[in-house]
């Protein structure tokens, strides 16, 4: 299982586009202290997630390529969170070319 770092960004199934806010450690009694990710939404700042760094069943995994989203942003039954994600990546890629 990957680690991320912190303000990685990164695609959760449950928020979609996101950047690891914080690695912080709970605890619910005081003794046993568990590494989460606080992950904030790219697209909705108000959506959050906590999720344990490891033994987590929710999808965390790097973003798609600048290829793959190409090869995707014409596809259908895409989820919200995958347009988001190809929409992220391309714009990205785009404020990365030089002008010409």
């Amino acid at each position: 299982m990957d680690e991320y770092g912190k303000n990685e960004i990164l695609f959760s199934e449950a928020i979609g586009v996101c950047r690891v806010s914080e690695i912080l450690n709970l605890s619910s009694n005081k003794k046993d202290y568990i590494r989460y990710y606080l992950l904030i939404s790219v697209f909705d700042r108000n959506k959050s997630s906590y999720i344990p760094v490891s033994s987590h069943h929710v999808l965390l995994r790097p973003l798609i390529t600048v290829e793959e989203a190409h090869n995707r942003e014409n596809a259908e039954n895409l989820s919200m969170q995958e347009k988001q994600e190809i929409e992220y990546v391309l714009q990205k890629d785009r404020k990365e070319q030089p002008d010409v």
